[in-house]
Formats: structure tokens, C-alpha cells, sequence
């Protein structure tokens, strides 16, 4: 008797052993796949990083050309004969040429980044103010296209009129 159950036992404990090895190895199958996902997303993720640092150079790029284009165009509205003022959609001074501080004795070091009405004021031929939107500078913004002033007058640094 001592034979079977002895028999039975290592019978019961071998049936365990296979059952406790068929579960390793649908648990491995499982990490296993669950490993190869990752390793998939790890490579587009890897993709990505590189396109992203691609399109980043792209940029940089970019906007040292535009920079480059915006310093030349920049310099050379400031030494234009014409009087130039361009602003930005906040209404703010970006470009005070000299041709503008030589009619309005205003430096650009004064004008820059002040809104236009705190600068100079406008008028018009019967020296009546021209404020909000009829003044040509804002109506520029508005109309989104370059203005030019005649029959106007506008200050001077002393408040004095100029044509």
C-alpha cells in the first residue's frame, strides 16, 4: 500500500508540476507578446521623437530665414526716404523710420512700442483731430493695406502742426 499512494502522490504532484508549467508558459507567452507591443510602440515612438526633432530643425531654420528677412526688410524701411510707421495688430508702434523722425523731430527710441495716438496726432485739412477708426493709421490696420497720408497734418514733438 505503501507503493500506491506513494505512486499517487508523485502522480497528484507530477499532475501539479505540468499544470503549474503549462501556466508558466501561457504567462511567458503572454509576456512575450506583451513585450513585442512594446518593443512595436518604442520603435514608432522613436520614429516620432525623430521626426519631431527633424521638423524642429526645420523650423529653427525657418525662422532664422524669416528673422533674416524681417532684419532686412526692417532696415531697409527705416532708411527709406518716405516717411514709414508700421504697427502691430495691437496698434503698437514696430518701425519708426528715420524719414518720420526727421518730420516729427520724435525719436524711434520714443516711438517704439508705444501705441500710435500716445505719439502723434492726426488732423485734417480744417485742423480737426482724426481719432478712432477714421484715423489713417488704424483704418490701415483695418483695411489691411498701406496707406498713403495726403491733405493730413500731424504733430511734431512739440505738439506743433506739420503738413
Amino acid at each position: 500500500m505503501f507503493n500506491d499512494t506513494t505512486t499517487q502522490e508523485e502522480t497528484t504532484r507530477s499532475s501539479a508540476l505540468l499544470n503549474m508549467l503549462e501556466d508558466i508558459n501561457i504567462v511567458k507567452a503572454e509576456l512575450e507578446a506583451k513585450n513585442q507591443k512594446l518593443e512595436e510602440v518604442n520603435q514608432k515612438m522613436i520614429e516620432n521623437q525623430t521626426a519631431l526633432l527633424n521638423m524642429t530643425e526645420d523650423l529653427k531654420k525657418s525662422n532664422a530665414l524669416f528673422k533674416e528677412e524681417k532684419d532686412k526688410t526692417s532696415a531697409i524701411l527705416r532708411e527709406i526716404g518716405e516717411g514709414v510707421v508700421v504697427l502691430n495688430p495691437d496698434r503698437k508702434i514696430t518701425i519708426w523710420n528715420k524719414a518720420v523722425e526727421g518730420i516729427t523731430q520724435i525719436n524711434e527710441r520714443d516711438a517704439l512700442g508705444r501705441f500710435i495716438w500716445d505719439v502723434i496726432k492726426v488732423f485734417d485739412n480744417k485742423k480737426n483731430e482724426i481719432t478712432g477708426d477714421r484715423c489713417p493709421f488704424l483704418l490701415a490696420i483695418k483695411l489691411k493695406k498701406v496707406l498713403t497720408i495726403n491733405e493730413l497734418y500731424l504733430t511734431k514733438k512739440d505738439g506743433k502742426l506739420i503738413q
